[in-house]
């Protein structure tokens, strides 16, 4: 039995935002924006007459008018002291693509200039709220009342708990039910199912995120289906917007060696250029070849140009070790090699770029790479996942789970004896691994029986038969609780390899 709830995941980038759905039953998805795209950009501009635009219509607006738009930057501004280091480099490179960062005072600001009309400060938090209506917006469109708009937000793995209730209080203010904010490093290990299919696999991952405006490492650990972070390093100004402006470059070079002409000497010329920069490198992270055709780029002359893959993993031979720095840094910080690491999950959509998804690979050889998700639908995606899981959990616990969501002890007893012992105490959070060493004695088989010790009464869950049993033997009783509740249970003679074991639902059928 499980939830018909509608319920969201959703993910707000520095250059990008998007939109997961979990539709109850049927699985997790991205859903796409009334443009069609499953990725939104994270723009918003302001009108004259004080209308304010998001997403595609605020960055094309933001090529003709680009001081009335806040472009990119915003998540790493939120919530942070002018003297934050991430909140310098925004506002370093603030000014002539985006609006104006002031760092003055204690909180950073945007000064919007409107067309037209009197220039204005915003603070990030409205920015948010703007991103977050629009989505919001979306969302209404895939359930049938604005009560079931309920979401698990992501946010960066350093955000502080005075951000992530900045990032709460915009949400709810937009329209959203927070369900849960989980980091982003946790929603990618969640997109990807990391610990909860084996209950018995431990191993390391590294979650390599290159966005637009920063590239991170973190290294996550996964112990029988827990998933902690041992280390985390980010970059700033190392990332999609880099790669665009290598790009930017060689076009402009192009049309220098062409017309004798520099279009970087014009602002209005350089605003097309990263335009069209950032199309050729979308494009040719799918195709062998890109066009790029741009009228009247400087001094009225029309620019047209035939763009090879390889030109551009060429031009962006120089840019390579900035982006694989994070990698051995956060190693270095975690005391670990590379041969330390089992797998690599690519998160970010500059980490859709061929070459760079090329140059980690090559770094890291010994690891198994979980790209199957588009790298820009991870973050989504993953906490999709788990507004699912959280949904099931409550529909689980309204429809009187069997083990009443561990809020009964679990207990067993060996061979009929009047003797309980529990094994995993009513208080313990899901997902928990408990195991105990049991003595057979003289018998030569051994039976478990499993109770819930329910408030009133003590129901019995199942039995576990291990037969051949020695007065050698060792045996070991192992059980797990998933995040969706489900129990399974294992019984092991170490000695002879042999294993028992069952699932318990987390739900009865009746």
């Amino acid at each position: 039995m499980t939830s018909t709830t509608t319920s969201f995941g959703l993910y707000v980038g520095n250059t990008t935002t998007s939109l997961g759905v979990y539709r109850g039953g049927r699985g997790c998805d991205v859903v796409a924006n009334p443009s069609g795209d499953r990725v939104t950009p994270s723009t918003v501009c302001w009108h004259e007459g004080g209308d304010v635009g998001v997403g595609l219509s605020a960055k094309h607006h933001a090529q003709r008018f680009p001081k009335s738009a806040v472009v990119w930057g915003n998540k790493s501004v939120l919530g942070r002291a002018t003297s934050d280091p991430s909140v310098q480099s925004v506002a370093s490179v603030s000014g002539v693509s985006t609006a104006k960062v002031l760092i003055e005072g204690a909180e950073a600001k945007y000064q919007v200039e409107i067309e037209g009309a009197n220039s204005k400060c915003v603070a990030p938090r409205e920015v948010l709220y703007h991103i977050l209506k629009y989505m919001h917006d979306i969302a209404l469109t895939h359930v049938t009342s604005e009560d079931e708009v309920k979401t698990v937000l992501t946010v960066p793995w350093d955000y502080t708990p005075e951000q992530r209730e900045t990032v709460k209080m915009c949400a709810e203010k937009a329209g959203f039910q927070v369900l849960q904010i989980i980091s982003e490093p946790a929603a990618a290990a969640m997109a990807y199912n990391l610990g909860q299919l084996d209950a018995e696999e431990t191993f390391t991952t590294l979650v390599y995120r290159s966005g637009g405006l920063s590239t991170s490492c973190t290294v996550l650990a996964v112990n029988a289906g827990f998933v902690s972070v041992i280390g985390h390093v980010t970059k700033d100004l190392v990332g999609g917007q880099r790669v665009t402006e290598v790009m930017s470059n060689f076009l402009a070079d192009e049309f220098k060696r062409k017309y004798k002409m520099d279009p970087r000497e014009n602002k209005r010329s350089l605003q097309k250029l990263k335009t069209h920069g950032e199309n050729v490198k979308h494009v040719l992270s799918t195709l062998q070849t890109a066009g790029c055709n741009i009228e009247s780029l400087h001094e009225g002359m029309d620019f047209n140009a035939q763009i090879a893959r390889a030109r551009f993993e060429n031009c962006l031979s120089d840019l390579m070790p900035e982006l694989l720095a994070p990698i051995q840094e956060v190693l270095t910080q975690c005391n670990m090699d590379r041969d330390s690491l089992q797998k690599l999950i690519l998160c970010g959509g500059n980490a859709r770029v061929p070459k760079i998804q090329k140059a980690v690979k090559d770094f890291l050889p010994n690891c198994q790479v979980l790209a199957s998700i588009n790298c820009d639908e991870v973050f989504s995606f993953g906490a999709a996942v788990q507004s699912s899981l959280v949904q099931e959990r409550d529909y689980v616990t309204q429809t009187r789970c069997q083990l009443k969501a561990l809020s009964a002890n679990l207990l067993y007893k060996i061979n009929d004896e009047d003797a309980v012992q529990v094994l995993i105490p009513k208080s313990c959070p899901i997902p928990v691994k408990k195991s105990a060493l049991l003595d057979p004695g003289t018998n030569s088989t051994l039976v478990v029986e499993f109770f819930a010790d329910m408030a009133k009464s003590r129901a019995s869950l199942a039995k576990l038969t291990l037969a051949e049993v020695t007065e050698e033997s060792r045996i070991n009783l192992s059980a797990h609780f998933y995040r969706d509740g489900t129990l399974h249970i294992s019984l092991t003679d170490k000695v002879k390899g042999v294993t028992e074991q069952l699932h318990i639902p987390p739900v009865s059928s009746s």
